[in-house]
């Protein structure tokens, strides 16, 4: 984790700086999406301790993204919350860790009305742990994302996408965090 910590900084920094040098003076775009899914949360803190750390809930994202002219590059500002999934059981006590953050993300991505995308990016977290409802753990701090995905265009206004996006994050006392969202989402163009 630590070593793409130290990579992933200066990579998405450099691919930023590159993508705008290369696009300036086309024609560019924004949209908006929602995206509603499922988010498995795994939770190597309660795994370690004997339960399963392992859980899912409804999670969602909201984005806004810029498109770079006709490139095959763009970039997204989302907020994303992944529920608040059970993550240990025991004696009718319940366990959850609540992730939620904002993130920023480039993309690559293919060309036309259909396109399929890959996403790389950071991820603010916060983080909250409870048992049975009291709160007993917060942290927060940076992970990362890494996605992939298709959307389709269907009017100049309208389109929907599929995506898999997988979360990488570390808390103070390195116990990690992995979360897979695989959600379905409304684009709209302006």
């Amino acid at each position: 984790m630590k070593i793409l910590k130290y990579f992933a900084i200066p990579a998405l920094l450099t691919l930023s700086f590159y993508t705008q040098a290369e696009i300036i003076g086309n024609e560019s775009s924004m949209y908006v999406s929602i995206d509603v899914g499922t988010a498995e949360t795994k939770d190597s803190f309660w795994k370690d301790n004997g339960f399963s750390g392992k859980g899912d809930d409804t999670g969602y994202k909201a984005a806004f993204g810029y498109v770079f002219g006709d490139s095959t590059f763009a970039m997204e500002g989302y907020y994303a919350n992944f529920g608040e999934p059970v993550v240990a059981e025991s004696g009718g006590s319940t366990a959850t860790t609540e992730i939620s953050g904002f993130g920023f993300d480039l993309i690559a991505r293919s060309q036309g009305d259909f396109q399929i995308f890959g996403s790389l990016g950071l991820f603010l977290f916060d983080l909250d742990q409870k048992a049975d409802g009291i709160s007993f753990y917060d942290d927060n701090g940076l992970g990362y994302k890494l996605g992939i995905g298709a959307s389709y265009r269907f009017t100049e206004l309208f389109g929907m996408r599929a995506s898999y996006d997988y979360y990488a994050i570390e808390d103070e006392f390195d116990d990690s965090y992995d979360v897979g969202m695989l959600s379905l989402g409304a684009m709209f163009h302006f």
